[in-house]
């Protein structure tokens, strides 16, 4: 099982120590040449290891489906009390939210309505109502299209966590004036940016050599675009 997997009891940060000990900076010492005896040096691929188990961790817990369903039962319910509301004007509802907001203190609505008169927009519910309106609407439409992303996607599903590792390797190499390349070619020859991202992830999660590829040809893309 991935070692990410024990962040569910185990701190991100407190595996990351027990994971990257004296013996692994020493390799990383040995290996690339980086000054693991200074301090932010460490404390920079640390980072890199939280942040992956954090990212690891929120993509375990998110369940797409679950979510989506969840989406649509919430923008059902929501289309439904409009629907309600549309269909009880009888009993006044602009007047209640009035006289409900004098008595508690609570200040106007600042949406201006072109529709409603300055006597309207200030001494009257139509205000309440219409900012109710106007905001359950835009609640919908938000559940809505959150609906439709959460829906399954086709295709591998994207490693985000090795993304932002492999983005902070780049800026890491940069800050040390080392190239962070990556070979173009299949069969793809190693480089110094691939074993490190590499020896970074491998303790942590099961993760193949061509998404660890794939990870470090987007970083460079967006190293170079920031």
């Amino acid at each position: 099982m991935p070692v990410r997997k024990g962040t569910e009891t185990d701190l991100p940060a407190s595996l990351i120590r027990r994971i990257y000990d004296a013996a692994f900076f020493s390799e990383i010492a040995r290996q690339f040449k980086f000054d693991t005896e200074n301090p932010e040096t460490i404390a920079a691929i640390n980072r890199m290891g939280i942040s992956y188990l954090i990212s690891r961790q929120l993509e375990d817990w998110h369940d797409p489906v679950d979510q989506r369903k969840r989406l649509k039962k919430l923008e059902s319910e929501i289309h439904r009390f409009l629907a309600t509301l549309e269909k009880s004007q009888d009993l006044e509802i602009p007047q209640l939210m009035y006289f409900s907001a004098l008595k508690s203190g609570q200040p106007r609505p600042q949406t201006n309505f072109p529709s409603l008169t300055a006597h309207q927009q200030t001494q009257s519910g139509e205000p309440y109502a219409r900012e109710l309106l106007r905001l359950l609407t835009i609640l919908e439409n938000g559940i809505a299209d959150a609906a439709k992303m959460a829906a399954p996607k086709r295709g591998p599903k994207p490693n985000l966590g090795l993304e932002s590792l492999a983005f902070q390797a780049a800026e890491f190499f940069a800050s040390q004036n080392r190239p962070f390349t990556i070979d173009a070619h299949k069969p793809f020859q190693a480089t110094e940016a691939f074993d490190f991202v590499k020896m970074l992830v491998q303790p942590l999660d099961d993760i193949s050599d061509d998404n660890i590829v794939t990870a470090i040809r987007g970083a460079k893309v967006k190293i170079q675009k920031s």
